[in-house]
């Protein structure tokens, strides 16, 4: 695969690619967590290591310099706060600690413009799947969150003058983990219950704040054991 997202998202008569495609690359955060696990195995060669930073390295390049990548660095919604996850690990990935950290403070200004001091979403909410995709932009800043903490910069503790955080973001959407709590805006797909990419969220907020009410509420749903255990295991 050419290291670029040129054609992705095309429309057959209105255009060849959109930045908007540049969302579908989202997954390959994983490979280069991954890339870092097999580094000690003796089948994953460090000619093989280096290829695959290569890869990464022209990739982060195309993000950063393309019309589509640069389009999508200003996306307001979910694909940019997805951008910045995915420039910052790949950046992180390459060596290029300097990139990773420009990208990650820029989070500041996406929690501040994406947040509700009350912890609402508004560019999510106004989603026909408003549920989903405030869930979505949250796994973006949280993705982003973490990959700060190994560059010294803290989004999990940042908090806006007017209360805006990441934090209460969570705040706000951690009592519909059970059905409970009806979502009271429009969510045209139904809602499993308990969600397991809110579980995995409050499993992750548990690791970052130290806050056992996250904990507490995954551990009265059935997802307390679920496969993020392997990747956030319980403190």
């Amino acid at each position: 695969m050419n290291p670029n997202l040129q054609y992705a998202q095309g429309g057959t008569g209105r255009h060849s690619g959109s930045g908007t495609g540049i969302i579908d690359s989202v997954a390959l955060i994983g490979i280069t967590e991954s890339a870092e696990l097999l580094a000690s195995s003796k089948t994953w060669t460090p000619e093989l290591q280096r290829g695959l930073r290569e890869w990464f390295r022209d990739y982060l390049h195309w993000l950063q310099t393309s019309q589509n990548g640069l389009a999508e660095a200003k996306a307001a919604n979910n694909h940019g706060s997805w951008y910045l996850a995915q420039t910052a690990a790949y950046a992180l990935f390459v060596g290029d600690k300097e990139a990773a950290r420009k990208a990650v403070e820029l989070g500041r200004e996406r929690i501040a413009k994406q947040i509700e001091p009350d912890g609402r979403q508004p560019l999510e909410l106004k989603r026909t799947k408003s549920y989903s995709y405030t869930l979505y932009n949250l796994r973006a800043l949280f993705t982003l969150a973490e990959i700060a903490q190994r560059v010294d910069v803290d989004l999990f503790g940042y908090r806006t003058p007017d209360g805006r955080s990441l934090r209460g973001a969570l705040d706000y959407v951690a009592p519909y983990l059970s059905a409970e709590k009806p979502w009271p805006d429009k969510q045209i797909e139904a809602i499993k219950h308990p969600d397991r990419a809110l579980a995995s969220l409050l499993r992750r907020a548990a690791i970052a704040y130290h806050e056992p009410k996250f904990e507490a509420l995954l551990q009265n749903s059935e997802l307390a054991d679920s496969r993020f255990q392997l990747l956030w295991p319980r403190q």
